[in-house]
């Protein structure tokens, strides 16, 4: 004859069967999850509920660097002549003023900066709305604390492309990445595969770089106090 032990203590039965419960939202075609008690509400996008901007999904991926890498290196100025050479980076001018008007959140910063950048192929003429090689990004940024950033780039055509890019720590030295973007454009003018084409070379230059380096990024690092253009990813 079998006895169940706990047949006697239901009330320990009870909580060894129990599963944890977490606090979870639709957004943005997303579920986001707190652990722990939120200390912000989910970010509010500007363009998510703005006419004319459509949403193109990106991807969702794993990458070896940790969440905090990503986000510092959303906001360096100075790697963009020369990570993005050959995709928009500019390597004859550059030189940065880095990320100014710098607006503190209570848990993040809003800032803007503006670029001249290189648009080289079909492909990306087309996503930018242009027939020139140069051309200027005029960038709003907004770092979501912790792992949140947007980047909203006005192009003088009028076009915006504004990418919202997510990072979810798995370990100290892995993230689960998930982008998309909004456009102010039509599928008519620019394809979905083609905008997710567009981008999808920038991403992959920078995932390249940043999983070839150190994968944690230290907040007092010394080094990159010195340099005004990495300040911004400090948060100073």
């Amino acid at each position: 004859m079998r006895v169940d032990s706990t047949a006697r203590e239901p009330e320990k039965r009870v909580r060894q069967r129990t599963r944890p419960c977490y606090r979870a939202a639709e957004r943005y075609d997303y579920i986001w999850v707190a652990l722990d008690e939120p200390l912000t509400d989910i970010p509010d996008l500007p363009e998510a509920g703005q006419p004319g901007f459509r949403k193109v999904d990106q991807f969702y991926e794993p990458w070896n660097i940790g969440a905090l890498r990503l986000m510092e290196n959303s906001f360096d100025a100075a790697h963009t002549a020369f990570v993005h050479r050959k995709t928009f980076g500019n390597v004859e001018r550059p030189r940065t003023d880095g990320h100014r008007d710098i607006k503190m959140r209570a848990y993040g910063f809003d800032t803007v900066n503006e670029t001249p950048v290189k648009v080289r192929g079909e492909l990306a003429h087309r996503a930018v709305h242009t027939n020139t090689t140069d051309t200027v990004r005029r960038s709003q940024s907004t770092w979501y604390m912790p792992f949140v950033r947007r980047l909203a780039i006005n192009y003088p055509q009028g076009l915006v492309h504004a990418i919202v890019t997510c990072a979810t720590p798995m370990t100290d030295h892995a993230s689960m990445i998930l982008q998309w973007v909004y456009r102010n454009d039509t599928e008519a003018q620019v394809s979905t595969a083609e905008v997710i084409a567009f981008d999808r070379a920038i991403t992959l230059e920078d995932k390249r770089i940043l999983e070839a380096v150190i994968p944690t990024y230290r907040l007092r690092s010394p080094m990159a106090k010195r340099c005004t253009c990495t300040r911004t990813g400090l948060g100073s």
